[in-house]
């Protein structure tokens, strides 16, 4: 229980939740049957959301994102 609430937990538990999210991401970018263009829109894709559709626009249009780069 006190781990739980131990400040160090809760960011490796965000950390990790971040990193299945851009796992998921990546997977379904990777498996899509088509060519990606701007602008995604969330739910285009499983498992991409409304900030998951953003970065993955500025990755297409950039090729890195700003969440990405501070997440590496």
């Amino acid at each position: 229980a006190f781990l739980a609430r131990h400040p160090l937990f809760k960011a490796l538990r965000l950390q990790s939740v971040q990193s299945l999210r851009y796992a998921r991401a990546a997977s379904v970018v990777r498996g899509c049957a088509y060519k990606l263009e701007p602008p995604v829109h969330p739910g285009q894709l499983p498992f991409v959301g409304d900030a998951t559709a953003r970065q993955i626009d500025d990755i297409l249009a950039t090729g890195t994102c700003q969440t990405l780069d501070l997440f590496r």
